[in-house]
């Protein structure tokens, strides 16, 4: 058995088809697909009338794991804002080991001379 959006691929159907064919919204089925809410037992019932069987429990872990997967991803810029802060402490570390430059001032504005 697949998850829904599995098997309404095999079924060569768009969520938009399938929606139309349910009698939900296309947010509808986006939504059940990505685990952001859960048909009702009518709902699921005429989903797989149209899809064939599918594996709820799968389609939720699939959803986890593509949320995941783009939480990896760093969506927010998170990751970036990490390396920038990591990239200023390396520089007041040298600063540091190094006085006389200003870890505040990237070095290729820093017009002094090492």
């Amino acid at each position: 058995m697949d998850d829904l959006m599995n098997a309404r691929k095999k079924k060569y159907l768009t969520q938009t088809d399938l929606a139309k064919q349910v009698g939900v919204s296309i947010a509808s089925i986006s939504n059940y697909e990505t685990g952001r809410s859960v048909p009702s037992q009518d709902i699921k019932s005429r989903i797989e009338q149209v899809v064939g069987p599918v594996d709820w429990d799968e389609t939720r872990i699939h959803a986890y794991r593509e949320a995941i997967k783009k939480e990896m991803e760093d969506p927010d810029g998170s990751l970036h804002q990490f390396r920038e802060v990591l990239h200023f402490l390396q520089r007041l570390q040298k600063t540091i080991e190094h006085p006389g430059g200003d870890p505040l001032i990237p070095p290729q504005f820093d017009e002094r001379d090492d």
